[in-house]
């Protein structure tokens, strides 16, 4: 088939060695990339200790990386840590020790799946959220850039050789290098999609929490204009430096807006070959329970990822509540996982944790307790439902990514001469 995504959760291995993680979804395919989602949770759907993320890409033996944070719980002052490293897909912080939990790089794709290879075992059996992408259709790249520094420099990355539609990004906000840790808690994600007239539609979204601080402080930040962003850590000011995404023929451009800084961003890009569509926007979460049918795509998809968070505004620093709280949603029509994690604001022992539902959306709120809660309805022509079982009354805003399903329609036409659908 042109192009596929599929996704599957399993649990680490707790010893060194290979590990294949697998799913039937992809029909036997051989997936070209992987994202890799991953918490200290151990039990579906019941909370664990520390605010621990592990948030990598891999297409290769030498494209991937991964950006790793923590907030240690229950201590009397904050105690974080934040890493990047483009020598694994995933890699787990010991909350505070400053030191490696576990760490695995990428080996081989295989059919239906990939193999990973654990050169430090962790503590615990894990959870992982693997989001495969495959087809022939596709080209697809994993890889690390360090930017230059300088403000206004668009800098070019074509290691995938082909105009991208597609951009999935993370940033550790701190760190200069790669293979680098520091002791803050800063992690940016981002989602981009380009036309093939190169108009792009870009969002990022922002947690940070403060070192070594008698309350804690919590940052959350939404941007509706960039990629990438980095905020003060101490809840004051406004961003300090973004990425701004742009087309370039053989992958992708960046430029530097506000401030320019030497940082690692970690990125996996995604060509669909004119196969597929894809979009991305926001979902504004509703207010109310029952289902919500978003539109936003405009397609019928066969993927979404939300980055789900606390925010209510485009461009604005919240410092609150309502910064102690973010995820990443991974919907298929046969699979649906939830990773969440929460470290609760201006409290003098630190409260934090991470989860991992097999449901579309499980958003503690900054405390732990239920906060926002849906599942997966179905997929629509114009876009996807889910119902919300608890909802807040202010509305949040969602960077969200959509990938359309391959119509029988769209097959057909790929053997047509002289037709190619979504041409660029």
């Amino acid at each position: 088939m042109g192009v596929v995504v599929a996704t599957v959760r399993v649990a680490a291995n707790t010893a060194t060695g290979t590990q294949n993680i697998t799913t039937s979804d992809l029909g036997g395919l051989t997936p070209k990339a992987a994202l890799i989602i991953g918490s200290v949770a151990v039990t579906d759907a019941t909370a664990a200790a520390h605010n621990v993320v592990s948030y990598g890409a891999c297409s290769g033996a030498t494209n991937e990386w991964v950006t790793a944070v923590s907030d240690t719980d229950n201590v009397a002052d904050s105690d974080n840590d934040t890493w990047f490293d483009d020598d694994f897909c995933v890699l787990f912080v010991n909350p505070g020790a400053q030191t490696v939990d576990g760490s695995a790089e990428f080996s081989a794709f295989i059919a239906d799946g990939v193999t990973i290879n654990w050169t430090d075992a962790p503590a615990g059996a894990y959870f992982l959220t693997v989001v495969f992408f495959a087809g022939t259709d596709l080209t697809a790249v994993a890889g690390s850039h360090t930017t230059s520094g300088v403000l206004d420099a668009t800098e070019d990355i074509t290691t995938l050789g082909t105009a991208a539609d597609v951009v999935i990004g993370a940033g550790c906000v701190l760190l200069v290098d790669t293979d680098s840790n520091v002791t803050q808690y800063g992690m940016s994600l981002g989602l981009a999609h380009i036309t093939g007239a190169g108009v792009v539609t870009q969002r990022s979204m922002v947690l940070a929490y403060n070192i070594a601080a008698a309350a804690a402080v919590d940052n959350a930040f939404y941007d509706d204009s960039y990629w990438l962003v980095r905020t003060n850590f101490n809840g004051t000011g406004t961003p300090r430096w973004a990425l701004e995404l742009s087309q370039h023929a053989s992958g992708f451009s960046i430029t530097q807006r506000i401030e320019g800084f030497v940082k690692p961003v970690g990125y996996l890009a995604l060509d669909f070959g004119g196969v597929v569509n894809a979009w991305v926007g926001t979902v504004t979460t509703p207010t109310a329970t029952g289902n919500d049918v978003e539109t936003g795509p405009g397609f019928k998809p066969q993927a979404v990822i939300m980055n789900m968070n606390g925010t209510e505004a485009d461009a604005t620093l919240y410092t609150d509540l309502r910064a102690g709280i973010y995820g990443v949603s991974v919907i298929t029509a046969t699979a649906q996982y939830s990773t969440s994690w929460a470290s609760e604001d201006a409290a003098a022992t630190m409260n934090t944790q991470s989860l991992s539902n097999d449901q579309a959306v499980d958003l503690p709120d900054h405390t732990g307790a239920a906060f926002m809660a849906a599942t997966y309805v179905s997929f629509d022509s114009t876009g996807f439902t889910l119902n919300y079982s608890a909802t807040h009354t202010t509305a949040k805003l969602w960077p969200t990514l959509a990938i359309q399903e391959v119509s029988a329609t769209a097959v057909k036409d790929i053997i047509q001469p002289g037709i190619i659908p979504f041409a660029r």
